[in-house]
């Protein structure tokens, strides 16, 4: 129409959404290593109040109340990379928790968590003055909004002016570790649900104790309490342990007690890897036989069943949240696991040995790709 071939119209509209998001990549990544560089909190400029709370005119509330709302209604596709950069601190830091839907807090909490869920959290909504958006939609289950903005590298951790070096350091060493690094949003989104519903609790059920089990800190604040064993340590410790031992873990529910590794829960739909006692040559075997299973290229996998996809799924195990990131055919399985061991990202290339796997595949000069770059065999 009007002379323009419609697919290069196509073309055009879809490099510009491309150069947008390559631009918003940019910008975060820029800042995020800005926040994991810099010797002094980068948030110093930002006007935030003694509560932490961005400080907002009407315009800017009411832009904050329009995030809230697409959180209220699930909508992850209100938080592109383009509008996260945009609007990173309004997104990061938290705001009045007035903005909380109740309505949306009783009806959705209680269909997906239960009447007693859905009352603790109306019931923490009015004993807080400030929440995160990260916070709102972890509480509500919207984990693809979760998913959303640690992919936009927002920090479910943030540190203000006010807060002292030691939060500050662990806020740097939460984004860097489950932002910045490899884990998947789907686990990431699993490890913040798990520290934001102790808290809920702990206030909800004014746990106030003396000291951190962890750091002995002694001035009366709420601690989180581990349901599992019970032990309760303070929120910065929580957050630190978890974002470290996250990345250590290996089979089972990543989020373990800080004190005792004891499981956060032992969930029924955490699967159990088996390892049989076989040697390293009968798993490359039994890895390669699981691969030749697999459709050799995109267009045999179209011809199998179709899984159903959740954009609100979040996984306890870094093997269920990888079984989407692997690739389900031979060609992409391929260039995952090339890619995986060239990062030294263990806990990719373990999966795609579990999941299946030819190690021996050589390139064109005739070497396996961990002849190219050796890894842990851990």
């Amino acid at each position: 129409m009007n002379g323009i071939d419609n697919s290069l119209k196509g073309r055009r509209w879809n490099g510009a959404r491309n150069r947008d998001r390559n631009e918003a990549r940019f910008l975060l990544r820029e800042r995020i290593s800005s926040e994991l560089c810099s010797t002094t909190n980068t948030t110093k400029n930002i006007h935030v109040n003694d509560n932490g709370e961005f400080q907002a005119d009407d315009e800017r509330r009411e832009k904050a109340q329009s995030f809230f709302n697409s959180i209220s209604i699930g909508s992850s596709s209100s938080f592109s990379l383009k509008t996260i950069s945009q609007n990173y601190d309004m997104l990061s830091l938290p705001q009045a928790a007035s903005l909380m839907s109740s309505y949306k807090i009783n009806s959705l909490c209680t269909s997906r968590f239960g009447k007693s869920y859905a009352d603790a959290v109306l019931n923490y909504k009015g004993k807080i003055t400030t929440c995160t958006m990260i916070e709102y939609a972890s509480l509500i289950g919207e984990y693809g909004v979760v998913s959303s903005l640690l992919a936009g590298g927002v920090n479910p951790f943030p540190s203000y002016p006010t807060d002292n070096e030691k939060k500050l350091k662990i806020s740097r060493f939460v984004i860097k570790n489950l932002v910045a690094g490899l884990v998947p949003t789907s686990l990431a989104s699993y490890a913040i649900k798990c520290i934001v519903d102790m808290k809920m609790w702990s206030l909800v059920s004014e746990s106030i104790e003396e000291t951190c089990i962890l750091c002995n800190s002694d001035f009366g604040q709420i601690l989180l309490k581990f349901p599992s064993c019970l032990h309760k340590c303070c929120e910065s410790c929580a957050w630190e342990s978890v974002a470290k031992t996250l990345q250590e873990a290996d089979e089972g529910n990543a989020v373990k007690c800080p004190h005792c590794a004891t499981e956060y829960e032992q969930f029924s739909d955490v699967e159990s890897v088996a390892k049989p006692s076989l040697s390293p040559s009968q798993r490359g075997e039994a890895s390669r036989k699981l691969f030749d299973s697999l459709p050799v290229d995109g267009r045999e996998l179209k011809k199998r069943p179709k899984r159903a996809k959740s954009k609100n799924d979040i996984h306890k195990s870094w093997h269920n949240a990888l079984l989407p990131k692997i690739g389900s055919s031979q060609d992409v399985r391929k260039d995952k696991f090339n890619r995986y061991v060239g990062l030294g990202a263990l806990h990719h290339c373990r999966a795609c040995l579990r999941t299946g796997i030819d190690v021996n595949a050589a390139n064109e000069y005739n070497q396996s790709k961990l002849d190219c770059v050796p890894i842990s065999s851990n």
